[in-house]
C-alpha cells in the first residue's frame, strides 16, 4: 500500500495545506500537521467524501428562500436655535434718539366737512 501525504492530497483538491488538514480532521481522521501520511483506504475515503461534499452544497443552496430585508430610512431634522441677545446699551440709546428724532404724523386730510 501506498502511502500519500495531506499536502499532496490538497494539491490535487486545489486546496491550501492548513485547509485540507482541518478538513481531514472534519472527516474524523486522526493527524497530527498537514505532512502526515494517510494510507490508501483513508485517501479513497477522503476522495470520496469530499467530492459529495461538493456536490452537496449547490442542493442546499437552491432549497433555500432569498429573503430581502428592507430598512426604513431614518430623517434627521435639524433645528436652528437662535439665542436671544439682551440688547446693549448703545443700541437702546440709538433706538430712542431715532423715535424722538421722528416727525410726529401730521395727517394730510382736510377737517371734516359740515
Amino acid at each position: 500500500m501506498t502511502k500519500i501525504r495531506v499536502h499532496e492530497l490538497a494539491k490535487e483538491f486545489g486546496l491550501a495545506s492548513k485547509e485540507m488538514e482541518a478538513k481531514v480532521r472534519e472527516l474524523g481522521y486522526d493527524i497530527k500537521n498537514y505532512m502526515s501520511t494517510l494510507d490508501e483506504y483513508q485517501v479513497q475515503d477522503i476522495r470520496k467524501r469530499l467530492k459529495e461534499e461538493a456536490t452537496a452544497p449547490e442542493k442546499k443552496q437552491a432549497a433555500v428562500p432569498k429573503t430581502t430585508v428592507r430598512r426604513k430610512h431614518h430623517v434627521v431634522k435639524l433645528r436652528k436655535v437662535v439665542k436671544k441677545r439682551e440688547p446693549s446699551p448703545e443700541a437702546e440709546q440709538e433706538a430712542e434718539r431715532a423715535k424722538e428724532t421722528q416727525a410726529p404724523k401730521v395727517s394730510t386730510e382736510a377737517g371734516p366737512k359740515s
